[in-house]
């Protein structure tokens, strides 16, 4: 131990870095009320019961509702010129498309062409067809139909056609088919418990962070005051002081499994405005809205996190092999936004995947029993839902593909190009490389300086609970790591470990080594060794 105080200083950019990254975790359960109804806006929500169950739809109640929609929206009360209209006040997306029988040659091309088209019932495609391409009357398309999950209510949705332009007051050859998507409307006390409840994940989110990482940062701090970080170097430069960079805990947090249920709850119990950011990206007319459904499409990559945090807990359970490398979270991030955000759109220009989605609404769907043509009233969305998350489930897989893929194409270039700041071998042989999400960003670098403020030594510390210590086939030998207890030395062979105090230094350290069987042979083993104090960090 130092006779007198060792200053320590905390690097005040990375800092700042860490506490932006901070409010972002802690704020990200919020993020959701860019696009839902917020608890604050409930007027026109007041009169509801704790939790509504909207009434059986029929053909009879189906026409009240357009009815009703059509004196809400038409030519004199929308903006002209604007296919795409949210409703603030009633919560409702209004979509307009002008489609005219000269498409008629192209069925297919004109039915994708209309906005929603996605979540059409497959006589109301008909209905349209029939309409703009047929002899039937406007009135024919007038119908309106429910989304819901299992039997949970999701969403309302109405269609109608009237003649003529609508978009530029034009009459002519020409039809303007009107779509609505109207979220279910809860009452006040349920969107009230989703607030309370995101407010206690924000919470849990802080108190995780400041329990499991900025308490150790705080620890380093002191102890690096009164202890080495290692050895006094062979040129005799004496550390004067030491600066920290530190990390941040987004790593921590992702790797939890208690937060990514929790966000996993969230996202299922909001599918009406899943659905609804869906209908979002098929648009392009409101970029503000567009972007909006991205940002909240984004959070799907807690399902993603939550994949990774099974995969490692069932790959510690039976010892499977570890993921090639550890996934990058910032590379999922990206990848989820590509397959939420744009890929949808793109899907909304594929006439025969929007059939897909279709045939997969109609597996479990009702037919209206007070109707001549028996259309259909309500959908079952929990099979696409599913089919949606199970692909945002499977972007860390096809991250790790790609990672193996350029290596394999490119080994020298990746190698040269792209190296990282590597850790200790003992430590890469551990689990630095086994832990299925990347937690370097949870690292810090300590920099130790001399007398004359000359940097003599950069070293990277990382917590021990983020270091994957699960036994592992090395050669078809399991390699055991295990903590270093008041023995002299470990010995196997040639091979011996010493064992040196553990309060030497400030931080512990990984030891590569071998031990002796009960059969007498010899395995590798791994040796943990604690710093002062019990250190929550390795070096």
């Amino acid at each position: 131990m130092t006779p007198h105080p060792r200053p320590v200083t905390i690097n005040h950019r990375s800092a700042w870095l860490s506490g932006f990254y901070l409010v972002n975790l802690v704020c990200m359960p919020f993020l959701v009320y860019l696009t839902e109804v917020s608890p604050l806006a409930i007027v026109h929500r007041q009169n509801q019961p704790p939790f509504p169950l909207a009434p059986a739809m029929t053909h009879a109640l189906a026409q009240q509702y357009v009815a009703q929609f059509q004196i809400l929206y038409n030519v004199t009360t929308l903006p002209r010129n604007t296919g795409y209209v949210y409703d603030r006040d009633r919560v409702v997306d209004v979509m307009r498309t002008v489609v005219s029988p000269s498409d008629c040659a192209n069925p297919s091309t004109l039915l994708n062409g209309i906005l929603g088209v996605a979540y059409f019932t497959p006589d109301a495609k008909s209905a349209v067809l029939s309409c703009v391409c047929g002899n039937t009357t406007t009135v024919d398309v007038r119908r309106a139909w429910r989304l819901n999950l299992i039997v949970a209510p999701s969403s309302t949705n109405a269609l109608w056609i009237v003649p003529g332009n609508d978009l530029n007051g034009h009459m002519g050859a020409s039809y303007t088919v009107y779509y609505l998507f109207v979220p279910d409307k809860l009452s006040a006390t349920w969107l009230i418990a989703k607030l309370v409840y995101r407010g206690l994940l924000s919470v849990a989110i802080l108190g995780l962070a400041l329990r499991g990482y900025y308490r150790h940062i705080r620890q380093l701090r002191t102890d690096l005051t009164r202890f080495p970080l290692q050895p006094p170097t062979t040129n005799g430069n004496a550390i004067a002081r030491y600066d920290v960079v530190v990390g941040e805990p987004s790593c921590l947090i992702m790797s939890n499994p208690w937060v990514c249920l929790a966000f996993v709850a969230d996202i299922i119990a909001s599918t009406e405005y899943m659905g609804q950011s869906c209908l979002r990206l098929c648009q392009t007319q409101s970029l503000i809205y567009f972007g909006m459904a991205m940002v909240y499409l984004g959070r799907l990559v807690w399902c993603a996190y939550g994949t990774l945090v099974a995969h490692n807990a069932v790959r510690k359970r039976w010892k499977w092999t570890a993921l090639s490398s550890p996934v990058d979270s910032t590379q999922v991030v990206v990848l989820v936004y590509f397959v939420g955000g744009f890929l949808t759109f793109v899907q909304a220009l594929w006439p025969a995947l929007i059939s897909v989605y279709t045939w997969l609404f109609c597996l479990d769907s009702i037919e209206a029993f007070d109707a001549p043509d028996r259309r259909l009233v309500a959908m079952n969305i929990a099979l696409v839902i599913s089919v949606y998350l199970l692909t945002i489930c499977g972007t860390p897989y096809i991250v790790t593909a790609g990672t193996q893929l350029t290596r394999f194409l490119f080994p020298r270039g990746v190698g040269y190009s792209c190296r990282k700041v590597r850790h200790s071998v003992s430590q890469q042989r551990v689990g630095g490389s086994r832990r299925t999400i990347n937690q370097t960003a949870s690292d810090c670098f300590v920099c130790g300086y001399d007398k004359s403020d000359v940097l003599v030594e950069v070293v990277c510390v990382s917590l021990v609970s983020q270091v994957d210590l699960t036994p592992h086939k090395h050669d078809g030998r399991d390699v055991v790591t295990y903590l270093s207890r008041s023995i002299d030395s470990i010995g196997c062979g040639t091979t011996t470990v010493r064992n040196n105090p553990v309060t030497e230094f400030a931080v512990g350290r990984l030891v590569v080594g071998e031990r002796r069987d009960d059969d007498g042979s010899c395995a590798p083993s791994i040796e943990l060794r604690r710093g002062a104090n019990n250190s929550a960090w390795i070096m």
